[in-house]
């Protein structure tokens, strides 16, 4: 692929700092916002589920930090775990379908150990910050001057710290096991060429498959019809090129979701489970990079919305008249004195 095609993270999310085709930053949050919503809309709170909080993300996610407060993230543990339960449903129904290798990831063997040794890094901070919080609570418990009820409280404590309290940084653990492995490189962009069986039949497969799918078909046509009245709407696109550039950002949307899907190894439940309850993980951080530093810069590149006439404009445009010469202001008159 040309520097031309897949152009680089940095540059996508510096030319969306100024917003897309034209749009205002606030214009292209609410744009961004409203797409986010059409793929809730078809898909659910697993969508929610996998979005970045981007104000609270330092890695890998910080250039998107600007687009802060455009996702409902779920706030409820009810829609947590009815999110959760969607996530088991994906585990079990994503093994059949094809999973993609996009066009500029040359390196996925590196990017696949980088995430695996972070993983383990993960697991084994957090396993540090368990010891060196049951420690801290067990010489309370043994304090002479604690009571019978309040050493009952401390042995939950120190059982299930994520369901009542740490005593340590859980964090601060974390860092100091990974402080070690070199920066994750960012997640690769999709770009439209992903889809195109001209230049990739892998991520081409994977879209055509997702489109057939009896389930997944007609979620798919929902989400196209939805994000093509976004794009009429906001940069006054005819309805049928609205739905095709609507089918191609509906079809990354499902390259980014497929492969955050599979980071789980099919276990995402559990996977985000875990996440959730110390800061946003590895899983969570693919799919917000890769879905939004795909989908903004495409809406970049989008003709940007036509100005809207005045009425006289429209009025002379029927009438076959000439727009009327724009006045030159008189020049002011130098003044002497007498």
């Amino acid at each position: 692929m040309s520097d031309e095609t897949a152009l680089t993270l940095h540059a996508q999310t510096q030319a969306a700092r100024i917003g897309a085709a034209g749009l205002s930053v606030d214009a292209t949050r609410v744009v961004i916002r409203r797409m986010f919503e059409a793929s809730v809309d078809a898909f659910g709170d697993v969508v929610s589920a996998l979005m970045c909080d981007m104000e609270q993300t330092e890695e890998n996610i910080t250039a998107l930090s600007w687009l802060a407060g455009t996702q409902s993230l779920l706030a409820s543990e009810t829609a947590f775990r009815s999110a959760v339960e969607q996530l088991r449903w994906w585990d079990r129904f994503l093994a059949q379908l094809p999973h993609p290798v996009l066009l500029s990831e040359s390196d996925a063997p590196a990017r696949r150990r980088q995430r695996a040794e972070r993983a383990h890094a993960r697991l084994m901070g957090r396993q540090a910050a368990l010891d060196a919080h049951r420690q801290r609570v067990a010489e309370v418990i043994q304090a002479p001057e604690t009571g019978a009820a309040e050493r009952a409280r401390l042995r939950r404590v120190m059982a299930a710290p994520d369901e009542t309290e740490w005593w340590v940084d859980v964090e601060a653990h974390v860092a100091a096991a990974a402080a070690h492995l070199p920066p994750l490189a960012p997640p690769v962009p999709i770009v439209p060429a992903d889809l195109d069986a001209s230049f990739s039949f892998s991520g081409f497969n994977t879209v055509d498959s997702f489109r057939r799918h009896p389930e997944l078909g007609p979620r798919a046509a929902s989400m196209d019809a939805a994000l093509a009245a976004v794009l009429t709407e906001s940069f006054g696109l005819p309805r049928g090129e609205a739905l095709r550039h609507a089918q191609v950002l509906t079809g990354i949307f499902w390259i980014a979701l497929r492969r955050a899907l599979s980071a789980g190894s099919h276990q995402l439940s559990a996977s985000i489970s875990l996440m959730m309850t110390t800061g946003q993980g590895s899983v969570q951080q693919q799919f917000t990079h890769e879905l939004l530093g795909s989908w903004l810069p495409y809406l970049q590149d989008l003709p940007p919305p036509p100005q809207r006439r005045t009425l006289g404009q429209r009025i002379r445009g029927w009438l076959g008249m000439a727009a009327p010469a724009a006045a030159v202001p008189a020049q002011r008159q130098i003044e002497t004195e007498d």
